[in-house]
Parts: C-alpha cells; structure tokens; sequence
C-alpha cells in the first residue's frame, strides 16, 4: 500500500516561515483565550477533536488542543500542512476515500481520523501559519454554517495573535519592546539549558546619543535609532531577538550562537552602522555604536547574570573609545 501524500510546500515558503517565527509563538505554554477556542470550535462544530495548529519548517505545533494526546507531530504527515496551501476551509469528509491520507497514521492509527476540517491562520500580508482545524473519528459532512464558524474562529485566532505582537513592539523602532524582550530571554534560557545549545546576547548604546539629541534635536534622535533599527534587520537572522530596552539602548538575542559567533555579528552591526550616514538636510551625520558580548554560561541561574555581564562588557567598549565591540570577561 502506497504512503500517504506529503504536501508540497508553498511557493513562498521561506517568507512563511519568517512570518510565523516574528509572532513568537511556538513552543509557548498553554494559554486559556486559545484554549477557549479550542473549547468554542469542538461545541460548535460537534467534533470530539480540535486544535489550533502551527505548521513548523519539519513539524506541525498545537497551541492548544482538546481531544489529543501529543503536543506536535511530524510535517510529513500534518493534515495541517495541506491547509495553508488553501485559500479557503480545507474539508476531508472521510479519509478513507481520499488518496491523499489513507495510509496516513493518523488515520491507521490514533486518533484514526476520518473527518477533517481546517482554516486557515493568514497573517493581515497574506501568510498561512497554521490552522484552526475540527476532527471526528466517523465521517461527516459540514454545513455552510459551520464552515462560516469555523472561519471567524480562526480570524479569532489571528487577531489574538496580533493584538499581542503590537503589545511587544516598540512603536518607533519596530524592535520588541523591554518587556517582551525579557520574556523570550527567559524562554530561550530554558531551551537552550535543556538541549545543551549555546545562547549570547549583544547589548548596544548608541555612542554619544545625549549631545546627538542636544545638538539636532530629538527628531534626529529618534531617525538615528530607526537607522540602527534598519541597518540590525538587514544582518541578523529572522530567528534573532532585536529588543529596545529603553532610550538608545538595545540587545539581540542570538540563539545556537557561542561568544566567538556572536562577536562576528556584533562586527558586522558596528561596521555596517558606522559606514553608513545619516541624511540630514543637506549635511550627512554619522553615527556609532558600542557592543558588549556575552555567552549564557552554565552557572548563569536566570537571566540577570547574562545581561550584567553583556551589559559590563558594554561599558568596557565605550570606556576604550567607543564604535567598538568588547566581549564579557571570561571565568
């Protein structure tokens, strides 16, 4: 018997992948206002099955579900990853008699399901992240009333994650704000303590901001922080963390990244921002950065001796000269 089909991957799929990786969503704890949809699509829907399901580069991912046993399985056989290649609700009324899924394990085996219906996540650009999908075990059909249901709950869906990916941004600079920021801290410490993977962290200062903002005013001030802004987003990776903690002061987060990787970037940052000028009228300004790199050590119980010493090798850069980048002292 041949295996069931594996979905092709989208035709933007790399844009997607970044879509889903800026909400920061994946690998969260359980949340009660998903859960609560969850809850809403199964009672609706009168399904035994639901989840809300984000579709990983080589795994799909539940926020929440009611009805299953697992937390993610692989892509490959995600009924999900044949969604976002949907504009619309994507229905199985019974898998036994689509080609597509029935030699799937999921339907050989548990939860064995016979009934699938899913919509899709779609960011406000159009990306497909996941879906909100129902799933019954006997086949069945759905009616129009139900597909419109299930559709405003998946805009649901969207618009929780969107309310609070605008509460984690920075209003100027687009950056993750302070708060936000320390939180992913906290949870990148945590995986990458668990699967023994190296996490560093940059703090950055904008050099002599206070006689930029006497001498140019504050709107030049705040053009200067954008700059830094744009120029970060052009050499960090989609996965990096780029936060404002508050006035000219920033940090990134780079996971699966030791301290000799994390200087690298941190050169490339102070370089690419020092080579490029500000237009100001008809005069251009140059602006510099100070950088202080810092590797999560072993000992490091939480997130504050990380960012100290991250933030004394800071102060070591700007006390050499400034534009330049000084890394954590070692143990």
């Amino acid at each position: 018997m041949e295996n069931s089909v594996k979905s092709p991957l989208p035709i933007n799929e790399s844009v997607r992948l970044s879509a889903l990786e800026s909400y920061r969503i994946l690998d969260t704890a359980s949340d009660d206002t998903f859960d609560r949809i969850t809850r809403l699509a199964t009672t609706i829907l009168k399904c035994p099955i639901s989840a809300i399901s984000f579709v990983d580069k080589d795994r799909q991912w539940f926020k929440s579900h009611l009805g299953l046993g697992v937390s993610e399985t692989p892509r490959s056989i995600a009924f999900c990853a044949h969604t976002i290649l949907s504009d619309d609700i994507l229905v199985v009324q019974d898998t036994a008699k689509d080609e597509r899924f029935w030699t799937n394990p999921l339907v050989t085996g548990e939860p064995r399901i016979r009934f699938y219906a899913g919509a899709p996540l779609v960011t406000p650009e159009g990306h497909k992240l996941g879906s909100l999908c129902a799933i019954d075990q006997v086949p069945r059909l759905l009616t129009a009333g139900e597909k419109q249901s299930l559709r405003d709950l998946a805009a649901i869906v969207m618009n929780e994650l969107e309310l609070r990916r605008l509460a984690s941004i920075d209003s100027l600079t687009k950056a993750f704000n302070r708060a936000f920021f320390l939180e992913l801290i906290d949870r990148e410490i945590i995986r990458a303590d668990r699967h023994r993977l190296p996490l560093s962290v940059l703090m950055i200062d904008v050099d002599r901001f206070k006689s930029l903002n006497d001498e140019y005013g504050h709107a030049v001030g705040d053009f200067a922080l954008l700059h830094l802004a744009e120029q970060s987003r052009k050499i960090l990776r989609a996965h990096d963390v780029f936060g404002r903690l508050g006035g000219e002061e920033f940090a990134v987060l780079l996971t699966h990244t030791d301290q000799a990787g994390a200087q690298t970037v941190a050169e490339k940052l102070r370089s690419a921002i020092s080579s490029t000028f500000l237009q100001i009228g008809l005069s251009k300004l140059a602006i510099t950065i100070s950088v202080g790199v810092a590797q999560l050590r072993h000992e490091d119980d939480d997130k504050t001796m990380l960012l100290q010493r991250a933030d004394q090798a800071l102060y070591k850069a700007k006390n050499s000269g400034r534009n330049q980048t000084a890394l954590a002292e070692p143990t």
